[in-house]
């Protein structure tokens, strides 16, 4: 008895070994010899269940946990679970079924309310399944526990937020889903990070005070830096061409447009780049500054074309690769171009890169090339970095678009 359990255990933990590493084939074989060791283990059919879903075998899946719950039928996860199964087949009543019964055993379980109001976006019901999950979450807390909450993060957390990766990646997947189908009247994600009410809503109280202090102790110096670094350019530009008048204007020019830059005045910055780059259009560099003050206006077209002249400028230069691959992958994402950016964004391209916009620009080209599930599995790479609360930020997009097409009928 002692050696089936230690085999048991073993083998699970190598099972879980291999999941987190891809190998899900191996997984689930090990998976069925721990069951054929230990049959009636609950633990161990949930574990076969998740590893045959990662697989792509829902049916199969459904049938482990169905199984499952005949064996425990009071065990407080397997409902939740097999809602969640039901729901990627888009078995939407079956889903919600199981839902209802996970919530009846614990009405504040946030996944089980996640999924419910999921499903209701899921069945056409957009506006009660927006409302649903930017709710707060109701929370089993005392009044002070909720007011420390709403001090740390600004205000309480929606039941969106509480919900797990697995959960927020189907949230996603859904919301990006119903916005594709209005791409002309949808903003990106790009230009919601870019725009300052989106990013002022988003920020906690903490987070604005240490801002405020941030502004107080180094951007002051920062700029004072950068104005005398300006300034030292500008100096020894007029010392170079002294000779020069031509060349001299030009220079004082490009530094003026840099300091506009650095000022945060992206439109003034594009005027001059745009009047330096008239008088050398073969300058690889100026594409690239006017490339970057474009897409800090949110002129993702304009800044797609200058960094296609700059690419045209060095024709023996390697493809683009890294950070340099993301931000043009992400580009040809906003002007629409997802075929070509995916073959931007690969792993071959990007390398090691660890960023969210990553995951989210490779999911949207899969999404738009008709394989949902590698469209969920990239999304879910991407809400495990750091990222602006990506699925509040789509959802709210999806409101917005939902009320304006109201208003226009």
């Amino acid at each position: 008895m002692l050696g089936r359990l230690l085999k048991t255990a073993w083998l699970l933990r190598r099972a879980q070994r291999w999941v987190v590493q891809g190998r899900c084939t191996a997984a689930l074989q090990a998976l069925e010899q721990a069951r054929a060791l230990r049959p009636q283990h609950v633990g161990l059919a949930l574990h076969h269940a998740l590893t045959l879903a990662e697989l792509h075998r829902l049916p199969e899946a459904v049938q482990v946990l169905q199984h499952a719950v005949t064996l425990q039928p009071t065990h407080p996860v397997l409902p939740i679970f097999l809602a969640r199964l039901y729901y990627d087949q888009a078995q939407y009543p079956e889903a919600a079924q199981w839902c209802t019964r996970a919530l009846h055993r614990s009405p504040t379980n946030c996944h089980a309310l996640a999924l419910h109001a999921l499903i209701a976006l899921a069945n056409g019901q957009v506006q009660q399944g927006i409302e649903r999950l930017l709710q707060p979450v109701p929370l089993p807390i005392t009044a002070l526990e909720r007011a420390c909450l709403w001090l740390a993060r600004g205000r309480m957390p929606s039941l969106l937020q509480q919900a797990n990766t697995a959960m927020q990646s189907r949230m996603l997947l859904c919301i990006e889903t119903f916005l594709l189908r209005h791409p002309t009247q949808t903003h990106t994600l790009a230009r919601q990070v870019l725009d300052t009410t989106a990013s002022q809503a988003n920020t906690t109280l903490a987070d604005r005070l240490l801002g405020a202090l941030d502004h107080v102790l180094f951007q002051a110096t920062e700029q004072f830096i950068r104005q005398v670094v300006i300034r030292l350019r500008q100096l020894s530009a007029v010392v170079r061409y002294v000779g020069q008048p031509s060349q001299r204007q030009f220079q004082l020019r490009v530094l003026q447009a840099e300091a506009a830059a650095y000022r945060g005045e992206p439109a003034r910055a594009q005027a001059l780049y745009t009047q330096v780059a008239k008088q050398a259009p073969d300058i690889p560099l100026l594409q690239e500054r006017l490339r970057e003050v474009c897409y800090a206006q949110g002129k993702f077209a304009e800044a797609l074309r200058h960094w296609r002249r700059a690419l045209a400028q060095e024709p023996e230069a390697p493809p683009v690769s890294g950070e340099a691959a993301l931000v043009f992958g992400e580009l040809l994402c906003q002007v629409g171009e997802y075929q070509e950016a995916s073959t931007v964004l690969t792993p071959e391209r990007t390398g090691t890169l660890c960023d969210y916009r990553l995951g989210y620009y490779r999911g949207l080209c899969a999404l738009q090339a008709g394989a949902p599930q590698e469209a969920q599995h990239a999304f879910a790479q991407a809400l495990q970095q750091r990222h602006p609360d990506i699925v509040t930020l789509r959802l709210t997009e999806m409101a917005r678009l939902l009320q304006g097409n109201r208003a226009n009928t």
